[in-house]
């Protein structure tokens, strides 16, 4: 029995590590360290290829293939290049409308930060993200404690004040999590995302309302406090929802730019490599392999560095959009769970 619980254990453990591994490659992972790594494993496998007897010759003395397939990564490093630039112009072209369309949009910015100020008795809304959702969290969670409050009231069935005590509870425990959450990150930092993720306020909202249509006749105080919830409840939905897409934005434009200072080296590199890489030119060996196939190796590493940054970046904004395809009421039939658990 004792064996059969360890081993359970264990291999309770080894999937939890599988799933960390899993998730810091595709979301949680620095995507400069992810890239460095994916080369560093290019270069290990074309060593190692390179290694075996017989494969050297067939791979690095016919007819300058290691030149040849250079080239080729040269071209394909270009066009890469070119079509990253022309959607980073399509994603930039809707910060970039007319003067109508940026004052359309900071008003709307502006009533949202309104109402929100309306809501939380603030005077003046912070203006970093962070802050921001944090002051809508600690709103939600007073409005939770307020709410409870009221339960006590005897004109309120008690199957009633029992599921929406549960449903408060459940809140609180939500908001308070992503409160902690949130103290610790910034607007940068890709746990912002996951701590969003977490809170299922659209669900939330979804249970407010149908206590709000299945009730029978609660007192005014009750009704008023289950309607500032969910109003609060929905600016917190909105907010969340925008600072995810500016976060999805901001990182597409840091690859665009990553991408086009790891190319411009890559580029020159692979040129000179192609155009200069001769078996007579590395003859020897250095540490048991040919020095041809060092070369090879390190050059084909650099000719995919953009390749490699391309799916490192593109891991990360392909997960996280799931979170944003279903906004607002919708939530995806997919999963249960919050993705970025």
């Amino acid at each position: 029995m004792v064996s059969s619980l360890a081993t359970t254990s264990g291999d309770g453990d080894e999937q939890g590590y599988l799933k960390k591994g899993y998730l810091w490659f595709l979301v949680f992972g620095n995507r400069e360290v992810l890239t460095l790594l994916l080369l560093l494993l290019i270069f290990a496998v074309t060593m190692a290829v390179g290694s075996v007897p017989g494969v050297a010759n067939q791979m690095l003395y016919t007819e300058n293939l290691p030149g040849t397939a250079l080239l080729y990564l040269l071209t394909g490093t270009i066009t890469l290049v070119t079509v990253v630039l022309s959607i980073n112009q399509l994603v930039l072209s809707h910060q970039l409308g007319s003067v109508e369309e940026q004052e359309t949009a900071i008003r709307s910015l502006l009533s949202h930060r309104a109402a929100v100020s309306e809501h939380t008795d603030s005077a003046l809304t912070p203006e970093q993200p962070t802050a921001f959702l944090s002051l809508l969290l600690s709103a939600i969670l007073g409005l939770v404690q307020d709410t409870s409050a009221l339960l006590g009231d005897a004109s309120i069935p008690e199957d009633h004040r029992e599921q929406l005590q549960a449903f408060l509870d459940t809140v609180k425990n939500d908001f308070r999590e992503a409160e902690d959450g949130l103290s610790d990150t910034t607007f940068q930092d890709v746990l912002l995302i996951s701590v969003l993720e977490k809170v299922n306020a659209t669900s939330h909202l979804r249970r407010i309302r149908d206590h709000q249509r299945t009730a029978e006749a609660l007192p005014m105080n009750e009704e008023n406090a289950l309607d500032d919830l969910e109003k609060s409840l929905e600016l917190f939905v909105i907010s969340a929802e925008y600072f995810k897409i500016a976060y999805l934005q901001t990182q597409f434009i840091r690859f665009s730019r990553s991408l086009l200072l790891i190319s411009i080296p890559a580029l020159i590199i692979t040129f000179f490599t192609s155009t200069l890489i001769a078996p007579g030119l590395t003859a020897g060996t250095t540490a048991g392999a040919d020095n041809l196939l060092w070369i090879t190796a390190a050059a084909l590493a650099i000719a995919v560095s953009p390749f490699a940054l391309l799916i490192s970046y593109m891991a990360r904004l392909m997960t996280l959009s799931r979170t944003t395809v279903f906004s607002g009421p919708f939530t995806r039939e997919d999963t249960v769970e919050p993705l970025l658990q």
